[in-house]
């Protein structure tokens, strides 16, 4: 399947987590996430879908669940539902996705029942660049 990976210094498993009372939702996140888990996305100009896989990805916390962002020039966009991985893997397809618009990528941890309008930046996070 032709497509690019994130590009992000290391791997996005090596990204980036920052406290909201250092920072805001509109900020890159700052200090490491788990590292182990090296999420990454794939995706293609013609299509419109985007995929996140990882291994070793950590469980999140109990009442947590992950959540996809999109941004660009420091708006955030949620992109579908909270996720989870299975035994450490996660494998995820977002269809219907135009990838053209945004230029970063961002996976944050947030409260299981919530509709966040924000990514949280409190506990760990993924961050990387969609070029």
């Amino acid at each position: 399947m032709p497509g690019h990976p994130v590009r992000a210094p290391g791997r996005v498993g090596r990204s980036r987590a920052g406290r909201a009372s250092r920072r805001s939702a509109r900020d890159p996140p700052a200090p490491p996430a788990p590292s182990d888990s090296g999420i990454v996305e794939v995706s293609a100009p013609d299509i419109r879908t985007l995929y996140l896989a990882a291994e070793f990805c950590p469980e999140p916390a109990p009442g947590h669940g992950y959540q996809l962002w999109l941004g660009s020039n420091g708006e955030w966009t949620p992109v579908g539902e909270m996720f989870w991985p299975e035994n450490g893997v996660l494998l995820r397809e977002v269809p219907d996705v135009d990838v053209s618009q945004f230029d970063e990528v961002w996976i944050t941890q947030e409260a299981v029942g919530s509709t966040p309008t924000e990514p949280n930046t409190d506990g760990p996070s993924w961050f990387g660049s969609l070029t």
